[in-house]
């Protein structure tokens, strides 16, 4: 009787022990899973562990960045070291740069379908696939940074091209500005009718439209060939920032500066995979738009520096600065409407950008 009690006792022992450990695993599951979960199912909330580290590719269609004052410099070098540093190692970046990982016109296609993560590049390369992206290379669109910041990131614009780069597959990070964005060539152009015969670099849809326009002819030539390009005359013009005169070395191979600009920059764009963005949880995802917002006001500031030297550049290169007069702008000008009339006949999209910008810039007058 005494060892049927013994027995009965190490069972009820035995289960004891079963039912708390049972307990404890189920609270510490439940513990984990409330993490950053959001009403989340387990399999998301696994995704969003706070432990959890990440290894991203960002890819430029640039070459480095030579000042630690130019766009390019905020978005990348410094972008990715604000992002390790801030999120303690849970986010890491493998850079490359010069379209290595993917030709620039793929690297949309590339970021949709999850094989790049992060990139930077042009709105402009991407015409072919999202009309929209390329209403921020409309000549003479945009008079000043602070203009085209403010349509790009708190207008109906920017909500339009937010939606449609959204519908491809991606997210647009931050903009940044590159500093006054015109025409070097290595032919003098005085007056409009200069740019009848020249090759210049292909500006995509909207330009080669323009250039129809102005007797141009386009060269299919992408950012990276434009040195060798100008140096072997297969183009006579590029536009570009200006101050890529220095940082490209432009002025061994075109001696001409061509003023005004056509719009007060060209602005970057950085993306996101939405596959990229998707895995990282809330607090991973709040602190990447802070530093590219950040990072968006450094490149506003880092573009008056260039700005106020872009002349005093040139000429130091012994790159001839040439303005043209009021009234070959005022040719110039109006030929560029070719290319906002190709841009509005895309979409609907476009036709309603068209009618707001005309709007925004009429009111600055």
């Amino acid at each position: 009787m005494g060892q049927i009690t013994k027995s009965k006792s190490k069972v009820f022992f035995i289960s004891l022990l079963v039912f708390i450990f049972g307990f404890l695993a189920a609270c510490s599951s439940s513990e984990s899973g409330s993490t950053n979960s959001g009403g989340q199912d387990s399999t998301s909330t696994e995704t969003n562990n706070s432990d959890e580290t990440f290894r991203f590719s960002y890819t430029s269609a640039f070459p480095p960045a030579s000042w630690d004052y130019e766009a390019a410099h905020y978005m990348v070098e410094e972008f990715v070291e604000e992002v390790e540093a801030r999120s303690e190692g849970r986010i890491t970046f493998e850079k490359s740069y010069s379209n290595s990982l993917v030709p620039q016109n793929e690297l949309l296609d590339a970021l949709a379908a999850g094989t790049v993560d992060f990139a930077l590049a042009s709105p402009g390369f991407f015409g072919d696939v999202v009309s929209s992206a390329t209403f921020s290379t409309l000549p003479f669109w945009s008079p000043n940074d602070e203009f085209g910041y403010r349509i790009l990131k708190d207008s109906e614009i920017g909500d339009i091209l937010d939606q449609e780069i959204e519908d491809y597959g991606a997210k647009i990070l931050m903009y940044g500005p590159t500093g006054e964005y015109g025409f070097i060539s290595n032919e003098p152009i005085r007056k409009y009718e200069d740019f009848n015969g020249l090759l210049i670099r292909a500006g995509g849809n909207l330009w080669n439209a323009w250039y129809d326009e102005m007797g141009a002819a386009p060269a299919n030539v992408s950012v990276v060939e434009s040195y060798e390009a100008l140096q072997r005359g297969t183009i006579n013009a590029t536009g570009t920032p200006y101050h890529n005169i220095e940082t490209f070395n432009y002025h061994e191979v075109a001696g001409y500066m061509i003023k005004p600009p056509v719009y007060s920059s060209i602005f970057m764009i950085t993306l996101a995979s939405q596959q990229a963005w998707n895995k990282l949880p809330e607090d991973l995802q709040d602190l990447l738009l802070e530093v590219s917002l950040e990072m968006e006001h450094k490149s506003i500031d880092g573009a008056k520096v260039f700005n106020e030297n872009n002349d005093s550049m040139a000429e130091g290169f012994g790159v001839e600065v040439i303005t043209l007069p009021e009234e070959e702008v005022e040719k110039w000008e109006e030929s560029g409407q070719a290319a906002w009339e190709r841009f509005a006949n895309l979409s609907e999209n476009n036709k309603r950008i068209i009618e707001l910008l005309r709007d925004e810039l009429e009111a600055l007058e």
